[in-house]
């Protein structure tokens, strides 16, 4: 993972006592990271809204600061939260994210 990413994400540092499941854990991140249809950043949303809905604070500011390398500034993220139909996905995508 510090080879891909340059550095393990707090995350992913809880599996680290398991190098197995470790492994897949990075394995799973790396199908997704490469999947056709499922691009990082409506995952990223899919991720955030269901962090708000559990109230997870790590989650939360973990998936805005990915956002936030998307280019989704905070004002927008926290209209998205109240109106997700404001999140800048295609149209595609954005009937995804309603499925949640």
């Amino acid at each position: 993972m510090i080879d891909a990413m340059g550095f393990i994400p707090d995350a992913f540092k809880v599996f680290s006592p398991s190098e197995h499941v470790f492994d897949k854990q990075f394995s799973n991140l790396g199908y997704f990271m490469r999947h056709k249809s499922l691009g990082g950043k409506l995952l990223a949303f899919i991720r955030l809204l269901v962090s708000e809905t559990e109230q997870c604070k790590y989650c939360v500011g973990m998936n805005s600061g990915i956002l936030l390398q998307y280019g989704v500034f905070p004002e927008l993220l926290a209209e998205i939260k109240q109106y997700t139909a404001k999140a800048p996905l295609d149209e595609t995508e954005l009937a995804l994210l309603f499925l949640y």
